[in-house]
C-alpha cells in the first residue's frame, strides 16, 4: 500500500512539474520527433547504400561476362572494402571464381578484409575460412591451410565436418595416409 502512495505521489509530482513548465512538453515532443526522424533517415540511407552496392555487384557480373575483368575486379574490391555483410563475401567469391586477381597475396588480403568484417556472423566467417583453407590448398601452403582450418576442426561449428574432410582429402592426395586417417577418424568423434 505504501508503494502505491509513493507511485501516486511520484506521478502527481511529474504532472505538477509539467503544468508548471509547459516548455518541457514542447521540448520533449521535439526531441522525440528528432529521434524518430533520425532513425528513419539512417534506415533510408542504409537501404539506399544496399541498393547501390547490389547494383555495383550486378554491374561487375555483367563486366565479367563482357570480358572487362579489370574494371569488374575494381568494383568488387570496392564492395569488399565497404564491408557489406552480404555482398562483400560474394564479391570475394566472384573474384576467386573468375581468377580476377593473379597475385595470391592480394587475394589473401581480400580474404582477411572480409573475415575482419564484424557484420558477418561466426558461421559465415567459418565458411569464408573454409574457402581460404581451400585457397591455401591450391597454393600447396600446408602450414597456413592448417592454421586456417584446424580452429574450425576443433570447434562446434557447422563447418567442422567439411574442414575435416578437406584436410583428410588433402593429406590423402599427398600420400600421407597416417595424417589423412587422423583427420578422417575425427569424423567419428563429437
Amino acid at each position: 500500500m505504501s508503494s502505491e502512495k509513493i507511485e501516486k505521489g511520484l506521478f502527481d509530482n511529474v504532472i505538477l512539474r509539467i503544468k508548471q513548465n509547459p516548455k518541457l512538453i514542447f521540448f520533449s515532443f521535439v526531441i522525440l520527433i528528432l529521434i524518430f526522424a533520425s532513425v528513419f533517415y539512417f534506415q533510408d540511407q542504409s537501404k539506399k547504400k544496399n541498393i547501390f552496392i547490389s547494383d555495383q555487384f550486378n554491374k561487375a557480373k555483367i563486366l565479367i561476362n563482357k570480358k572487362q575483368t579489370e574494371e569488374a575486379k575494381n568494383i568488387l574490391v570496392e564492395i569488399i572494402q565497404d564491408k557489406n555483410k552480404f555482398y562483400s563475401p560474394l564479391s570475394l567469391y566472384l573474384i576467386i571464381e573468375n581468377n580476377l586477381e593473379e597475385d595470391p597475396k592480394k587475394t589473401l588480403n581480400l580474404f582477411d578484409k572480409v573475415i575482419s568484417n564484424n557484420k558477418i556472423d561466426d558461421e559465415n566467417k567459418n565458411l569464408i575460412l573454409i574457402k581460404k583453407g581451400l585457397f591455401f590448398s591450391s597454393l600447396n601452403d600446408e602450414e597456413n591451410m592448417l592454421k586456417t582450418l584446424n580452429p574450425i576442426v576443433n570447434s562446434d561449428s557447422a563447418w567442422r565436418v567439411q574442414a575435416i574432410k578437406i584436410l583428410g582429402n588433402y593429406f590423402y592426395n599427398k600420400g600421407e595416409k597416417q595424417k589423412s586417417d587422423e583427420y578422417y577418424n575425427l569424423l567419428k568423434t563429437k
